[in-house]
């Protein structure tokens, strides 16, 4: 147990995060953070989530839902998945306050659980190697793991793609095949050029951005991008590498399709360049304006 703990620990799960290890009873095992609301000991509680428990009498091996956590009160989104057949369930969950902070909560809820989750499937295959040698089974269920994790990489509403040093997708999600009007298989294997509207589109942003990614940061930008119908769109693309220790793991990179929200915004500055062109010829009539305290903020020059 004490070596399970410190595993738990090591997760990188936000400052509200939780994972656990609980029985067929949902009696809790092991845990971290291991402490209730009371400061008492989270060992051997049997709270549990309407959730969960109701998923677990389906016999449902595996799922993710959005609750309250019945030990500590946090709402968290969670999932879980029993240990091959053996009467144990590992649960992992994500504070809801820690992945709606800023813009990265949308891949920390499609990448960052679903890695962690990976990990421990592959964790758990190691312990059940070590402890009953059986490793044509643990290998097993760590391509159960990899099967679901390619099934929510699929659903995700954002454009989304793991490429490889080469810059060749390895992962595509039907999200960013539907932005940019191809077929999904037709990414598999081939260079993001594909996503480009020309070669020197597609090296420049290399240039711009690769530097960044490769140190180990975040790289962000908005660019016109072309469909394979040859229109144009306004893109907000996001990258960096999915762990800046491991390198040949590629890099993740987020597309979204912003077309909509840059055409309103410039309406609306195009909107008000035109009032204020009107206000501003307006010399027979003062017009001011006011804030909330009454105090004079533009004049035209009728004033």
């Amino acid at each position: 147990l004490t070596y399970i703990s410190q595993t738990f620990a090591a997760l990188a799960l936000g400052p509200h995060g939780a994972v656990s290890l609980r029985d067929s009873m949902l009696t809790t095992i092991a845990r971290y953070p291991d402490t209730l609301v009371t400061g008492e000991s989270a060992i051997g509680s049997r709270e549990a989530s309407r959730e969960l428990q109701d998923m677990v009498a389906r016999a449902q091996g595996a799922g993710t839902f959005l609750t309250s956590s019945a030990i500590d009160g946090v709402p968290r989104t969670a999932s879980y998945r029993r240990v091959a057949d053996y009467p144990l369930y590992v649960v992992v969950g994500l504070a809801v306050e820690d992945y709606l902070e800023d813009w990265w909560a949308e891949l920390a809820r499609t990448t960052v659980l679903l890695t962690v989750f990976l990990g421990l499937s592959i964790w758990a295959a190691r312990w059940m190697l070590r402890s009953w040698r059986d490793e044509e089974r643990a290998l097993e269920r760590a391509s159960q793991a990899t099967a679901r994790l390619e099934a929510v990489l699929g659903s995700a509403p954002i454009g989304l793609a793991i490429v490889d040093q080469d810059r060749r997708i390895q992962e595509a999600n039907a999200a960013l095949a539907a932005i940019f009007g191809v077929a999904s298989a037709g990414l598999h294997g081939a260079t993001t050029q594909a996503l480009y509207a020309s070669e020197e589109e597609f090296l420049a942003l290399g240039a711009r951005a690769y530097p960044t990614v490769r140190s180990g940061r975040t790289y962000s930008e908005t660019i016109s991008m072309c469909r394979r119908d040859g229109s144009r769109f306004w893109c907000k693309l996001n990258g960096r590498q999915v762990d800046p220790k491991r390198p040949e793991l590629g890099n993740v990179w987020i597309f979204e399709d912003i077309t909509e929200q840059i055409t309103t915004t410039q309406a609306l500055r195009d909107s008000e360049e035109r009032f204020r062109v009107l206000v501003d010829g307006v010399r027979d009539y003062a017009i001011l304006r006011l804030d909330s305290d009454g105090v004079v903020r533009t004049w035209n020059q009728g004033a």
